[in-house]
């Protein structure tokens, strides 16, 4: 299965996420990992809950970088995990 073909949204909003400096809180689901093949990424997911919506933070902890979803990325994170928004 090529992750791509089913995730591909998913996998288009990590790649135009933004590098930042700083990261969201890490809550009881704080992994993930995407698999490709024999090829895997796992990041450490936060977030920063404001009054009207959401930002979503992935950490690559072997680079030790954060990224921030766009908001449409976020969106598009939510709809593939929708019990994290809440």
């Amino acid at each position: 299965m090529n992750v791509g073909y089913y995730f591909h949204d998913l996998i288009d909003a990590i790649d135009e996420a933004e590098a930042v400096k700083r990261e969201g809180e890490i809550e009881e689901y704080s992994l993930l990992t995407i698999i490709d093949g024999w090829v895997g990424q796992e990041f450490q997911l936060s977030f920063q809950r404001r009054s009207n919506k959401v930002d979503v933070y992935l950490t690559d902890p072997k680079r030790k970088q954060t990224f921030k979803l766009s908001s449409t990325g976020a969106e598009t994170f939510f709809s593939y995990f929708p019990d994290l928004k809440e």
